[in-house]
Formats: C-alpha cells, sequence, structure tokens
C-alpha cells in the first residue's frame, strides 16, 4: 500500500489534495493516527479512502457488516485511537447500522446488547443477547454475557442455564474458570438459601 498513489511531484500532489479532498476531520485524525501506527504503512492514500467511502455510499449499508468483521478481526488502529476519534456515540451507530442491513446478524445484536449493558438498561441487553442466541445458538460469548446480566439481575436460574451452556461450549477458554466459580457460587445459594460469599 502506499500513501501517495500519484505519479506527481509533492508540490501539485499536495495542491491536488488541498483542492479535491473532501474529508471529514474525524477522517483526517484517523489518517494521521493510523500513520503512526507500526503498521500504518498498509494505510492507503487519502484519493483512494475518497474514492472508497463512495463506493461505500453508492453500495449501501450492506458494506458496514464487513466493516464491522474487519474491526473485529484486528484494525490497524486501536479501538482506543478509533474510540478517541469517532466517540463512543460513533461506535454505538455500527451495530445499529448493520441491523438494519442485515437483521440476522448475531454479532451486531450480541455489540448492541453489550452497549446496552454498559449504560444499565438491562431489558434491552438481554432482548439483545437473546436475539444473538435465537440466531447463532452456540454463540459462546453470547452465553457468558447474558449468564453475568441475569446473575446480576437476581435471575440464579437464567444464569446458571447460560454459565452451563457456556462452558459446555467453550470450556477451555480463559474465561471458563470465571464460568465454573460463578456457577458453583450460584449452586453454592440454591443448597443454602440466603448464603452469599
Amino acid at each position: 500500500m502506499s500513501r501517495h498513489t500519484l505519479t506527481l511531484d509533492d508540490t501539485l500532489y499536495e495542491y491536488l489534495l488541498a483542492h479535491t479532498l473532501r474529508e471529514h476531520p474525524a477522517q483526517a485524525a484517523l489518517r494521521e493516527e493510523t500513520a503512526r501506527h507500526p503498521h500504518g504503512g498498509m494505510q492507503i492514500s487519502p484519493e483512494q479512502g475518497q474514492f472508497m467511502a463512495l463506493l461505500v455510499k453508492l453500495i449501501g449499508p450492506v458494506v458496514l457488516r464487513c466493516c464491522l468483521v474487519r474491526v473485529h478481526c484486528g484494525p490497524v488502529i486501536s479501538p482506543e485511537g478509533f474510540q478517541q476519534v469517532f466517540g463512543r456515540a460513533i461506535l454505538a451507530e455500527h451495530p445499529r447500522l448493520a441491523l438494519e442491513a442485515d437483521p440476522d446478524y448475531p454479532l451486531a445484536h450480541f455489540d448492541l446488547a453489550n452497549l446496552y449493558d454498559e449504560r444499565g438498561d438491562r431489558t434491552k441487553a438481554a432482548e439483545h443477547y437473546q436475539a444473538a442466541l435465537k440466531i447463532s445458538p452456540n454463540y459462546a460469548d453470547a452465553h457468558y454475557n447474558i449468564a453475568l446480566l441475569y446473575q446480576g439481575s437476581n435471575q440464579p436460574m437464567k444464569a446458571v442455564r447460560h454459565w452451563t451452556m457456556y462452558l459446555k461450549l467453550d470450556p477451555a477458554s480463559q474465561w471458563a474458570n470465571v464460568a465454573r466459580r460463578e456457577l458453583a457460587k450460584l449452586r453454592s445459594q440454591a443448597v443454602h438459601p440466603g448464603y452469599r460469599r
């Protein structure tokens, strides 16, 4: 990849960018931050980015699903950098837009559930975790998060069901020990009502 694709001298290239590039300030900031990243050499030039943005507008929001997959597979820019440039509000819009493009996209439901959970709206969070699990019943992370949500909402039977399912799906993950501990805690409380550790 190259940050300078046209075979023009620097003065003419800068003039071209100054008079033809229609870049949102957030895009410029993202481009500048990405350039400082150790893998910033993979960054495209501004005019290529503008052309790709035009293509995205022409193709429509279905492309957003691919963009979300890229973000979850490891972006060139760190999530913290993305959040600093675009803010939390724009991150919240991605799952909504992805759901508009594809209502059966479990990752968008999962991300939206996480956002609602962070905001303290457990009802909407539960709805979207359930929607993700309806589409993808073996989605281990959704089982994990909804188990936490139910446990924190004093719904132990539902929490036990999802902790159990999580451990069945992902018994060797780094979070499996947490799930086992929480499951044991809930079972202990069921045997000894009123007892809490």
